[in-house]
């Protein structure tokens, strides 16, 4: 799809029905693992940036070791 980075505020489990359906989706072979398991998810506000932060370095890693991203 897209290296772009993708994550969720879900406040209060807001955003879990459509996590649940992602990993649905995925299991089921209509999207790929690894776009699921690319959003960040985080509860409170000041976790979103650091966790988009740590997906950005963790994907910068892979790109260093010959993976494509």
């Amino acid at each position: 799809m897209h290296d772009k980075p993708c994550a969720l505020l879900d406040t209060d489990g807001f955003y879990q029905p459509l996590l649940a359906f992602l990993a649905h989706a995925a299991a089921e072979g209509f999207v790929s693992r690894r776009d699921v398991d690319g959003i960040v998810v985080c509860e409170r506000p000041g976790d979103l940036l650091p966790g988009l932060a740590a997906r950005a370095r963790s994907a910068c890693s892979a790109c260093s070791d010959g993976d494509a991203v």
